[in-house]
């Protein structure tokens, strides 16, 4: 960044200045027994975190908008503010992700999420678990406000003492709980009053018979005509994302690329495929098409390399996760990166029921999961007075 424009010295070196300084910490902070310990203690064991506080403090207001304002460089003034496609999001969202993989604990796993979830899946096993694949449930059961089992395809019962959600948050309270256990805040984030939902995602993706890897493996440019998606949504930059990083997914020589794209209209996709099938499908064909013809003009020659299309609409993540409204994620973080959500672990008036996902803290994903089920996990230990142990997995 300096080399491209060394008028921004300063400010370019105050920006990484924020980033590094989250490498001094672990998070989020773990501590094995923290909710078992009597709170003077407790803050002992963070005190060391004081200092991160006044950084976070620091840092919660700037966003990308405001971080762009501060660059003279019309490339990088431009660049900070299309971080997030042009949508105004708090550098904390950067910055954590940026801090971690630069000391090479976190990145992209080898074989992509699926070979990610098979190592959890193994584990679980280990430990005596048991998978039950395309048994979807339909119900949570209770009795006297306490849950007593699930109901799952076929009219299929499977007693159990405790009941620890992890699916949509939405089709959980909503639906397998017909809304019985809620309050005012459950009820004000179904009415999207405290919070917006993530976006959802067209996802395309291309299979190539050439590698191409004299390309970075990220790139978002403008293009000459703007990109329009039935639902409403355009786009005046294409963004390509070339895995020929990853050896597992194409034979050698060949390649995956994806083009991704976020709407806040997911419904009109999900509308579609339930109420005119083939009308869905033909859109989904007029949209790649449109695609191709613009990744031409990048990369002369490339329509001849594809071998396959795979679109994923809002309705293919409703369809396979479930996520309200096919978001992506969860809830949108948007300016207040530290606003909490009221998703707690367990429902009013509600007995041995638990709930932890992504929807548990704004922003989502694998890390937010991750943290809430050993948080939900601890809380399930110490309520049935369980000593919580961890081991690390190799």
């Amino acid at each position: 960044m300096i080399d491209l424009a060394p008028e921004d010295e300063k400010v370019t070196r105050r920006f990484i200045k924020d980033i590094r300084v989250l490498q001094d910490f672990d998070l989020p902070p773990v501590m094995d027994k923290l909710p078992l310990i009597p709170s003077i203690i407790r803050g002992i064991k963070m005190s060391r975190y004081l200092r991160f506080l006044f950084i976070l403090l620091k840092q919660k207001n700037e966003t990308n908008f405001s971080l762009s304002r501060k660059f003279k460089n019309p490339f990088l003034r431009e660049g900070i503010r299309l971080l997030f496609d042009d949508n105004e999001v708090n550098m904390l969202v950067f910055n954590f992700p940026m801090a971690v993989f630069d000391k090479k604990s976190a990145g992209y796993p080898i074989g992509g999420s699926l070979s990610w979830a098979k190592r959890l899946e193994e584990k679980f096993i280990s430990l005596g678990g048991k998978m039950h694949y395309n048994t979807p449930v339909q119900k949570i059961l209770t009795e006297n406000d306490e849950v007593k089992g699930l109901l799952v395809r076929n009219h299929v019962t499977h007693p159990c003492d405790i009941v620890l959600s992890a699916a949509d948050w939405n089709k959980t309270i909503f639906d397998y709980l017909d809304g019985k256990y809620i309050n005012e805040k459950i009820q004000r984030l179904k009415d999207e009053k405290d919070f917006e939902l993530y976006y959802s995602v067209l996802l395309v993706t291309f299979g190539l018979k050439k590698d191409y890897k004299e390309q970075p493996h990220f790139s978002r440019f403008p293009i000459e005509k703007k990109l329009e998606s039935p639902c409403g949504t355009s786009w005046n930059r294409l963004e390509t994302h070339f895995y020929h990083y990853d050896p597992t997914l194409a034979p050698k020589g060949q390649t995956v690329m994806a083009c991704s794209f976020y709407t806040k209209n997911g419904t009109y996709w999900i509308d579609l495929r339930k109420n005119d099938r083939k009308k869905y499908r033909e859109e989904k064909i007029k949209f790649t098409d449109a695609i191709q013809d613009l990744l031409e003009i990048r990369y002369p020659g490339i329509k001849e390399q594809i071998e396959m299309v795979d679109f994923s609409t809002p309705a293919t993540i409703l369809r396979y996760t479930n996520n309200w409204q096919g978001s992506a994620q969860g809830w949108l973080p948007g300016k207040n990166v530290f606003a909490p959500t009221p998703v707690k672990f367990t429902l009013p008036g509600l007995k041995n029921f638990y709930y932890a996902s992504h929807w548990s803290r704004p922003g989502g994903g694998i890390p937010v999961a991750i943290n809430m089920a050993r948080d939900v996990t601890q809380l399930i230990c110490k309520n049935h007075k369980m000593p919580f142990k961890t081991v690390r997995y190799e």
